[in-house]
């Protein structure tokens, strides 16, 4: 939970630098994962500029850490990326409903998340065993939740059961806390 007000501090932190405007996800890739996309790169202007060399606040120090960070024993490549542990969700992506505006401090929902835990899951029975979620690795059942941050700045812990779907793409279905 830590970790997540940390993301959002600098999250905040780089709207202050910027006019207002939340770092740039860009609508590249769907893999809520990816840091880098055609069109943005938050390593270079979001990560590097406001956490340095502490990449380790990019990975969420729940079990899923273990096959997603590179420095670890149980790194797994068939995970899909390295980058991250977290879902930022301010992306350009396609949307299951009407998008949210999360580009702005001014003009988001303060009481929508802005980042969580990463809690995606590989759907249709082929997929089985590809849950990338906080409290689980591969295992076919759902995840206990996630945390997430709001915009208004607070985290919290929400049950899988107060989330819903908001993207899906290339075999994955992504989630976060159900909007108010």
């Amino acid at each position: 939970m830590g970790q997540v007000q940390q993301l959002l501090i600098a999250s905040h932190t780089y709207a202050t630098d910027h006019l207002g405007w939340f770092p740039y996800r860009g609508t590249g890739p769907d893999w809520p994962w990816d840091l880098t996309t055609a069109t943005a790169d938050l390593r270079e202007t979001f990560v590097e500029p406001y956490f340095g060399d502490r990449r380790d606040v990019m990975f969420c120090p729940s079990s899923l850490i273990e096959v997603r960070s590179p420095s670890s024993a149980q790194f797994r490549p068939q995970y899909a990326g390295q980058w991250i542990t977290y879902q930022y969700f301010n992306f350009q992506g396609s949307w299951q409903f009407p998008q949210p505006d999360l580009t702005r401090v001014n003009t988001a929902d303060p009481r929508l998340s802005l980042w969580g835990c990463m809690t995606v899951i590989k759907y249709r029975g082929s997929m089985v065993g590809q849950n990338l979620a906080h409290d689980l690795v591969g295992e076919n059942r759902d995840p206990e939740g996630l945390n997430a941050g709001k915009i208004d700045g607070s985290a919290r812990w929400v049950g899988f059961n107060d989330t819903e779907m908001y993207h899906r793409a290339h075999d994955v279905e992504a989630y976060w806390p159900t909007r108010p």
